[in-house]
């Protein structure tokens, strides 16, 4: 069984995997990283914890032109079209409470939706953001790219290839589900905060999936997952990224499924994250693991 049916999964020769290094891909801290789960057989791949980041992460990448493949129908494979959630108008009112709702500015908003697919997620907290401010809100979409950029009321929006486009001084990052599918997640990391204003904000979702895997036997999502990210990954953040950053928020994430569509995988999800929830009240890192996926609020420091 899988924890997400519309990720791709696929063996790995030895030809399509990089090379093992001790280097952590993410905080690149050297030294011992511990086997946690046998993710694949011949050759064999281990997803390993560093104790410096706090990260899971897979002992060997995938080669860039083996994910290029994988990704090329990745979301006709979705449940949900060109997007992993279902609903992004929620998804796009949940952004815009928890981590957009400071956010203000004479000259308008810009924002980033880094790997946003057809970055509908972006737009439904534009929307919301341009009726709240009356203000001309930029969305820069780095994911698959259209013939043209776009425009609905005040929300300009435009495709980009690559993260090395999107403007500087951006006041909201977003990456839903995302960071746990990049190899070299720790200078992806960097370069999407630093494209942040002073002050401005990064919000992002993460699959946890080692605990659930462990009680029910789940496979692991690889190669579309290299890296499995929780709690304790992102209280550590601001210790190891070597830009300053404050952690607003981080908590469990919110449900990616509704009642109305899929009411039983909707009830176990909530009665899985309700615990860790409720530890929350008082600690960053519950000791309540299974609550599947990880969300967080980063702002930069002034």
């Amino acid at each position: 069984m899988e924890l997400a049916s519309y990720e791709p999964r696929r063996h790995l020769t030895p030809s399509e995997i990089h090379a093992f290094t001790e280097k952590c891909p993410i905080c690149e801290a050297r030294g011992p990283r511990e086997p946690q789960l046998a993710i694949q057989e011949n050759p064999e791949i281990f997803l390993l914890l560093c104790r410096n980041c706090f990260g899971l992460s897979a002992s060997h990448m995938p080669r860039r032109d083996v994910l290029d493949q994988l990704y090329a129908t990745y979301y006709d494979k979705s449940e949900h079209g060109r997007i992993v959630f279902q609903d992004p108008q929620r998804l796009g009112r949940h952004i815009v409470k928890t981590a957009a709702a400071g956010l203000s500015s004479e000259q308008g908003l810009r924002l980033i939706d880094f790997g946003g697919g057809d970055g509908s997620i972006a737009i439904a907290a534009a929307q919301l953001l341009a009726q709240r401010t009356r203000r001309p809100i930029q969305v820069k979409v780095i994911d698959y790219q259209p013939d043209a950029p776009l425009r609905q009321g005040l929300v300009d929006i435009e495709y980009l290839g690559d993260v090395k486009e999107a403007p500087t001084d951006c006041d909201l990052v977003i990456a839903s589900g995302v960071f746990e599918h990049v190899p070299d997640l720790g200078s992806t990391l960097i370069q999407l905060v630093n494209k942040l204003r002073m002050g401005g904000v990064l919000y992002a979702r993460t699959m946890y999936s080692l605990p659930l895997i462990r009680l029910l036997g789940f496979k692991m999502v690889y190669p579309a997952h290299v890296h499995d990210l929780g709690d304790r990954f992102w209280s550590s953040t601001p210790k190891w990224l070597p830009v300053p950053i404050q952690l607003v928020r981080s908590r469990p994430g919110i449900v990616e499924t509704e009642f109305r569509r899929q009411p039983l995988r909707t009830l176990v999800a909530h009665c899985f994250k309700l615990p860790a929830k409720i530890e929350c009240l008082w600690t960053r890192n519950p000791i309540f693991k299974l609550y599947g996926g990880w969300e967080v609020v980063l702002r930069r420091a002034v």
